[in-house]
């Protein structure tokens, strides 16, 4: 998709035509995603939270790897997970405001990698279904009827680009270099984002399970103490191994297309 080449070519038309302002765009992505600590997270978390989300970014290897390279997924990763955020925001305030910016990050992760739309539109069927079953609840069919609404918009926002989609998956289908899924791959996709990028001892796979049960166990606690931020825990992790299992599933039946880096893409949830 076009979206991080086009904010490649602004800032090299500003910044010139070398690798550190192509790498700078890199780094730029990665310090938004960590933004979202402040700008997002601390309406939900307060301070502390929010603090704590932005160091565990920074400090994360893969936002370190990320920074240093030409490419989109310190992008896409700030969209995914932007969107999954704002989709807390909005259903709790209901303000215009916070759902045109959740429609803004759906269509930036959908514009910038093919991951990005997979994880954003997993993310909007979980927050439809969680719009639907809940309009029951107070002001529950007005969430509905917003979510419709703005998931109606962001799809036709979309669609000039589905016939680019169309063609780039039909030559992925006939010519692609990813090889078939094995379960070892799961394991180093799984370990990819907490894997050191330099010399050192790796703690990746400690640091995955540590990782993985704390979300786990803060998702199911705060679904069982119905807590206002429920949803975003559990659609967090939700969107997480959705788009994990989804790859593995269209990689074993179309076409291999499971693949470390693309992953990236759910790191921030």
């Amino acid at each position: 998709p076009p979206l991080y080449y086009l904010m490649l070519r602004a800032t090299t038309l500003v910044a010139g035509n070398s690798r550190s302002a192509a790498r700078a765009l890199s780094a730029l992505g990665a310090i938004a995603l960590a933004a979202l600590g402040f700008f997002g997270l601390r309406k939900l978390w307060g301070d502390k939270g929010g603090l704590i989300f932005s160091i565990l970014i920074l400090v994360t290897p893969i936002t370190v790897a990320v920074s240093h390279e030409a490419r989109m997924y310190s992008w896409v990763a700030f969209f995914v997970t932007g969107t999954v955020i704002w989709g807390q925001i909005a259903l709790s305030s209901g303000k215009k405001r916070d759902w045109a910016i959740l429609s803004l990050l759906t269509l930036g992760a959908a514009y910038t990698h093919y991951y990005g739309l997979l994880a954003v539109a997993l993310y909007w069927l979980v927050l439809l279904g969680k719009t639907f079953f809940g309009r029951a609840e107070q002001g529950g069919n007005e969430r509905l009827r917003a979510a419709l609404i703005v998931a109606g918009i962001t799809v036709a926002a979309y669609l000039p680009w589905l016939v680019f989609l169309v063609r780039q998956a039909a030559r992925v289908t006939s010519n692609f270099w990813i090889p078939p899924v094995t379960a070892g791959m799961v394991v180093q996709v799984l370990l990819y984002p907490f894997s050191p990028r330099w010399n050192g001892p790796n703690f990746a796979p400690l640091i995955f399970l540590a990782v993985l049960g704390l979300g786990a166990y803060s998702a199911i606690g705060r679904v069982r103490r119905k807590e206002d931020d429920s949803f975003l825990a559990s659609s967090a992790l939700a969107v997480y191994a959705l788009t994990f299992a989804c790859a593995i599933v269209l990689s074993v039946a179309v076409k291999p297309i499971f693949y470390d880096r693309y992953l990236v893409s759910v790191a921030g949830v």
